[in-house]
């Protein structure tokens, strides 16, 4: 099959799986996270280490032209903490692809993503999103990860954010169990 979309149509899709499935992508934390993901199965966008975890400057880009060009809306989100807002980003439907063509292969990751961010709150993407890329780059420099590792340099990255070694065991646990494992450290 010729791949007829552009990488900024996964984006637009996502967001509007999110909003049929959810009433929205609840905001750039989470579309950056959960692009992360779908790029770890698909290689398909660049990320680096941020402030929040694994960010794309690429993908920041496109959702800031998605919105100029009116694709995608946003709705403001208020949160228990007066000073933070979360941006809701929807699908604007009109005269915009209707996906009909859209690789299977492509659909079949996104929707596995909404699942697994659907009840998950901006932390806890965070978090997930954090020890994957942590442990990915352990694994690439040393062809293993540990728990203990990763600890220490989210710790070192992000010293504020009092995650645990338990968040991140737990998160190991996590992502396994929603097929986002980082390569068994056993199976090498």
């Amino acid at each position: 099959m010729v791949d007829l979309f552009d990488d900024k149509d996964i984006v637009l899709r996502l967001v509007q799986k999110a909003t049929d499935t959810m009433g929205g992508m609840p905001g750039k934390k989470a579309l950056q996270k959960s692009i992360y993901f779908f790029t770890r199965s698909h290689g398909r966008f660049y990320y680096k280490w941020a402030d929040y975890g694994p960010f794309s400057g690429e993908v920041q880009h496109i959702v800031a032209d998605f919105m100029y060009m009116d694709k995608i809306r946003i709705n403001d989100i208020h949160t228990q903490k007066p000073e933070a807002v979360i941006k809701n980003m929807k699908y604007n439907k009109g005269n915009f692809p209707d996906f009909r063509d859209f690789p299977p292969k492509f659909d079949k990751t996104l929707d596995s993503i909404i699942l697994f961010i659907k009840d998950k709150k901006p932390r806890e993407l965070e978090l997930l999103a954090s020890v994957h890329y942590l442990a990915d780059m352990q694994m690439r420099f040393e062809g293993r990860y540990d728990a203990e590792f990763v600890y220490k340099r989210l710790t070192a990255l992000k010293p504020d954010a009092g995650f645990t070694k338990k968040d991140v065991t737990d998160s190991f646990k996590v992502l396994k169990d929603n097929n986002f494992p980082v390569q068994d450290e056993n199976s090498i």
